[in-house]
């Protein structure tokens, strides 16, 4: 039952990770070849969820600091010998 409950967790995570729309979602489930009542299942719940799942994945995603503003400024030393 583990199993089964982790395979669906990593469906809805991966699905929302990658910001799938339902119907991409819902084929990509075809593809596994589930009955056609469990995939508008497990649509219905990756479309109620999906927002959700984006958040909490955003939140616990690890982002590196950015430069919130940037200016370039190039020095040219010119030498005559």
């Amino acid at each position: 039952m583990e199993g089964v409950i982790n395979a669906l967790a990593f469906l809805l995570t991966e699905g929302a990770r990658n910001n799938l729309p339902d119907s991409d979602f819902a084929d990509s489930l075809v593809v596994l070849q589930y009955s056609s009542d469990l995939v508008d299942v497990l649509k219905q719940a990756y479309g109620a969820s999906k927002d959700e799942l984006r958040e909490l994945l955003s939140e616990m995603s690890f982002s590196l600091p950015k430069y919130a503003d940037l200016d370039w400024r190039l020095d040219v030393q010119v030498c005559f010998s």
